[in-house]
């Protein structure tokens, strides 16, 4: 039992009007003589006179009865809602205390955090402007990457209580315990106000640790107008990537880290039509879950170091589970380079990532140094390249074919003007792939001129699901099905 609450560090002891207030939460900002910005979270200082009361909320749990509800299928997001509803309960009940509405639902948040001993890294967790947070050990401040001011440092120096409350939520999350001969832990941490990628590396592995990543996975995701509006890609090439998605050929999305690639990917599986049955297998769960909102998605966890979690074994399986289109995740090591080959040459076609310097040293990577015959990249059909710029902004740089002896065409490039189209989309390879699947030229009219429209008229009003909706009932309703066959 701590003898002081992380809460009671936090008190607001700023003068400054605050950036934003994130529940019980004020965050800060402010530029040092370097010109460094620094981003400082604390917690409303109105709530100081509650302290004898969060006190003892804050002791009595976990009761038996919050873990009993929690029950034996745990998760991180549950936990939040049970002691959260608990803790509001109490709070609505203490004698001769009148809170209203909105302090009750900041307490329950705050005293959450503090019974699950996150206080002090909630806020960089719960902020979706934070991109990703870093902690490099015991003895320098956590700094973060903000979608708005670059590179902030904190006023955060975790203590190991806080990193073992971390690992054990992250343990807890995936059934299993880290292994510490390995010396890194991967998993999710989600509620219903963040969502976040940890990583940790923990000695004998990390010298000097722990270093830890999280990454912002945003409740609310980037949509392809929200990519369009930011200027990472234009109108045109949007509805080109969409039309190689929507008849099922492959698109790799490559890049640099931190450029934006998984970002672009669940923007476009969010644009897929609706009737579509996606399998995913990744190693962290970086997609977007949208069963609740009637999509056909089955996930499946992937593990380089388990034989019976790793990608090769997922791959063999999902040969049998019968996917309109396979999200791969991250293609990463040797290993996976051969499984996704594989995959391709069995007929597996759609979403996947790589990390690269720039397309032809990709290629290059996988010929020389994995192997990969050049007659089978053509099974890549497209490969949309993302940079990252010195001030932060990732955009696509380009948008590739994948052409005869594993050469490569370039269909968009990014110019002074934004991303500019190269070459007439009905003079590419991937425009005879497109046709073989969807059958006639006016069919491709009506999906890439479609889709066109359903950007351009989303750009205007907030319609995209919507008009997506009328374009996959117009491309594939009764009058497209297949006679010859009855399928789509």
């Amino acid at each position: 039992m701590r003898s002081i609450l992380y809460l009671e560090t936090m008190f607001d002891d700023l003068d400054d009007e605050p950036y934003k207030v994130l529940g019980p939460f004020k965050i800060y900002i402010q530029r040092d003589m370097r010109g460094r910005y620094r981003y400082l979270p604390r917690v409303d200082a109105q709530y100081i006179s509650l302290l004898p009361y969060m006190r003892e909320i804050y002791s009595r749990h976990p009761t038996k009865d919050d873990l009993i509800e929690v029950g034996e299928d745990y998760s991180f997001s549950k936990l939040h809602q049970v002691l959260r509803n608990r803790i509001s309960m109490e709070l609505s009940g203490i004698n001769g205390l009148t809170l209203l509405d909105t302090d009750i639902d900041r307490l329950s948040e705050l005293l959450f955090w503090e019974i699950v001993g996150l206080t002090r890294l909630a806020p960089l967790m719960m902020d979706e402007e934070v991109e990703e947070v870093f902690i490099d050990g015991f003895k320098s401040p956590a700094y973060l990457n903000h979608q708005r001011f670059g590179r902030c440092e904190t006023d955060v120096i975790v203590r190991r209580e806080e990193v073992d409350a971390l690992i054990t939520h992250i343990e807890l999350h995936k059934g299993v315990s880290i292994n510490y001969s390995r010396g890194n832990l991967e998993s999710e941490l989600e509620t219903r106000n963040m969502r976040m990628r940890i990583n940790i590396d923990l000695e004998p592995l990390a010298s000097a640790g722990p270093y830890i990543i999280m990454r912002n996975l945003r409740r609310k995701p980037y949509t392809l107008i929200d990519l369009i509006r930011m200027g990472t890609l234009s109108i045109d090439a949007a509805a080109f990537i969409l039309s190689v998605a929507w008849t099922r050929l492959n698109i790799t999305i490559a890049g640099e880290v931190n450029t934006g690639k998984t970002t672009l990917l669940n923007a476009i599986d969010m644009a897929l039509p609706s009737h579509y049955r996606k399998i995913y297998i990744e190693e962290a769960l970086e997609s977007i879950d949208m069963r609740d909102r009637g999509r056909f998605q089955a996930f499946y966890r992937a593990d380089a170091y388990s034989k019976n979690l790793s990608k090769r074994r997922q791959i063999t399986f999902t040969l049998h589970r019968t996917p309109d289109i396979l999200v791969f995740g991250e293609v990463l090591t040797d290993d996976d380079v051969r499984t996704f080959f594989y995959s391709l040459s069995c007929g597996l076609k759609g979403l996947q990532t790589i990390h690269a310097r720039s397309v032809d040293s990709l290629l290059r990577r996988w010929i020389l140094h994995h192997g990969v015959s050049p007659e089978a990249l053509r099974d890549l059909d497209i490969i949309v390249f993302m940079k990252r710029s010195l001030r932060g902004e990732r955009y696509v740089e380009g948008v590739y074919e994948v052409v005869e002896d594993g050469r490569i065409r370039t269909v968009f490039r990014r110019g002074p003007g934004g991303l500019e189209k190269v070459m007439d989309i009905r003079d590419t390879d991937i425009y005879g792939k497109i046709l073989s699947e969807l059958g006639n030229r006016e069919e491709f009219n009506t999906l890439y001129n479609g889709l066109v429209k359903c950007i351009e008229d989303s750009l205007v009003r907030d319609s995209f699901s919507q008009r997506l909706e009328e374009l996959e009932n117009e491309l594939f309703g009764e009058e497209f099905i297949d006679v010859r066959t009855g399928l789509y």
